[in-house]
């Protein structure tokens, strides 16, 4: 079978991918491909020393229209979440998964991974949070100053806002974990 949308994932569980469907109510699993990923430190840095002088450069742009400031920030955000959607896929999408049995596996852990998982929730729902405050903020900041620190501010704080709500599947995560951990 298939990974279909209807399928979320839950997360990593003895070398397997868990995911849940919610509308069968079923476990499904596949084998964890590893992947190795390269040492992206001098990219950081050089990105950074960069990064500053870019900013440097790019701060005394300043837009005075209130109407042109308003514009920008629409614009930027519709284009933050368009990158978003169309950029990041569901990399598991269409991969074969197989029927998991919970059931097997609950003297080795299974609520134990539940546990994690639910308090991994929490975290983004954290991150979510104060992400949207900060955003919200950073779009005050930009209005009333706008310089292309606060614009650059605002990509930051929305990226990981967007990226938190709607590409984690916080709320179908979270209620598959519920239903995961009465049965």
């Amino acid at each position: 079978m298939k990974k279909m949308k209807s399928m979320v994932i839950i997360g990593g569980f003895q070398g397997r991918n868990i995911f849940y469907d919610v509308k069968r109510k079923k476990v499904y699993s596949n084998k964890v491909n590893e992947r190795v990923f390269p040492n992206l430190r001098w990219l950081v840095i050089s990105f950074g020393i960069l990064g500053n002088a870019f900013l440097i450069q790019v701060n005394n742009i300043k837009f005075e229209s209130p109407i042109f400031k308003v514009i920008v920030l629409c614009a930027t955000l519709i284009l933050i979440s368009l990158v978003c959607h169309f950029g990041f896929k569901d990399e598991y999408l269409g991969q074969n998964v197989e029927v998991f049995n919970p059931k097997l596996y609950e003297h080795v852990g299974w609520l134990n991974f539940l546990e994690e998982e639910r308090n991994r929730l929490y975290i983004l729902l954290i991150t979510f949070s104060v992400s949207s405050f900060l955003t919200v903020f950073q779009m005050r900041e930009y209005l009333n100053a706008p310089t292309m620190t606060n614009l650059i501010e605002v990509i930051a704080f929305y990226f990981i806002f967007y990226m938190a709500i709607t590409k984690s599947n916080f709320m179908k995560r979270m209620m598959a974990i519920k239903e995961l951990m009465k049965q």
